[in-house]
């Protein structure tokens, strides 16, 4: 994934103006003079490098409309989030180090989201500064962060699934630790609110 900005210190913004200073000095003082160049401070090109947007041609691949959870000190921020399907949430470093993690039988966990949904497992942090799902599924999926599983809880109800028994919102299972329970009790009836069950 992109989204990653390079950021220089001022001494090596000004060590790479005063080099391409020199060297388009130095083509004006060689050659025919006939401006002809490329655009690379020897002729009489445009100059530019990167795009439009002055980012150093570095693209941000971050979706426009994306609904946004903040990943933070030990917390999802919102816990928790109603959306129509279709929608896209994007989960967006604040600190630390976390994961996206859908509590998922293939992530060796209690199924906690629609049947079909794939398995999600991703890091959150300053070299992986994000993630995106697209949430399609209606239903109730609850997620963790595999580095704080007992205080990292969040959960996404996607509109469209009042089934009272689906994964979602069933009990929690014997392997959550008491608190991270509680946790998904309370989420459980938030969106049992939500969804008018």
């Amino acid at each position: 994934m992109t989204g990653n900005r390079v950021r220089r210190s001022r001494r090596q913004i000004l060590a790479g103006t005063g080099a391409a200073l020199v060297a388009g000095l130095a083509g004006c003082s060689s050659g025919d003079g006939g401006g002809n160049g490329n655009g690379n401070g020897n002729g009489n090109g445009d100059g530019s490098n990167g795009d439009e947007n002055g980012d150093n041609g570095m693209e941000d691949d971050r979706t426009e409309d994306a609904e946004e959870v903040n990943v933070e000190a030990n917390n999802f921020n919102p816990q928790i989030m109603e959306l129509e399907p279709g929608t896209t949430v994007r989960w967006e470093h604040r600190g630390g180090t976390h994961t996206v993690t859908f509590y998922h039988e293939d992530n060796e966990r209690q199924q906690r989201v629609p049947e079909g949904v794939e398995a999600v497992d991703e890091d959150i942090n300053p070299g992986s500064e994000f993630y995106e799902f697209t949430f399609e599924e209606p239903g109730v999926y609850d997620y963790f962060c595999q580095e704080h599983p007992e205080q990292m809880i969040g959960s996404i109800i996607v509109a469209g699934n009042d089934d009272p028994n689906q994964p979602g919102l069933q009990e929690p299972g014997e392997e959550f630790e008491p608190f991270a329970a509680q946790e998904i009790r309370s989420l459980n009836d938030e969106a049992r609110d939500i969804l008018g069950i």
